[in-house]
């Protein structure tokens, strides 16, 4: 019998900020028969190159060799894996200077879409999740931007400022009151 396994090194895959490394995943071949995985176009196998699975690092193609043990037929295929290491675009606002007549400000990034949105600082006043906060205490307040499709992000911060000094009252002129007048 000199019937040659099929050899298929599965779907391609991307490396992204969400997984450094993936699995390749050959299709399952009949009982004797031998896989041999090897790095082409700037790949790199991290390990098992002789399984099914081999565990990979870097972008390229992968070239899988399947043997017939008992006949040495073969057959081969290749799976490739690209990188999205793209990080979000991410703008910051204007800071604010809060007060006694303005003790809150809205500060915030400019939104897009397909990325989420994570605030740091010590007077976040409701929600810290969206492009925009209230905040309500002087502080650097930093942002996590994340792109949801590959798990990269950026960061920025905005810079909160007090004002607490009170303006001097002038209530005029002295006037003097009595009975003439």
């Amino acid at each position: 019998d000199l019937s040659i396994s099929t050899a298929n090194a599965g779907t391609d895959k991307v490396i992204n900020c969400y997984a450094s490394s993936v699995n390749l995943s050959a299709n399952a071949v009949p009982a004797n028969t031998s896989y041999s995985w090897t790095a082409i176009n700037g790949g790199h196998i991290v390990s098992g190159n002789s399984t099914a699975s081999p565990l990979v690092d870097a972008a390229g193609c992968y070239a899988l060799l399947v043997t017939n043990t008992l006949t040495g037929c073969t057959s081969k295929d290749t799976a490739c894996v690209t990188t999205d290491l793209s990080t979000p675009s991410l703008t910051c606002g204007p800071g604010a200077q809060l007060s006694c007549s303005n003790p809150t400000a809205t500060i915030g990034v400019i939104p897009v879409a397909g990325v989420t949105y994570s605030w740091s600082g010590l007077g976040i006043v409701g929600v810290s999740t969206g492009s925009s906060i209230v905040v309500n205490k002087a502080d650097n307040y930093s942002v996590v931007a994340t792109k949801t499709s590959n798990g990269c992000t950026a960061t920025c911060s905005i810079n909160v400022t007090q004002d607490l000094s009170i303006s001097t009252a002038n209530a005029g002129t002295d006037k003097v009151i009595n009975c003439y007048a």
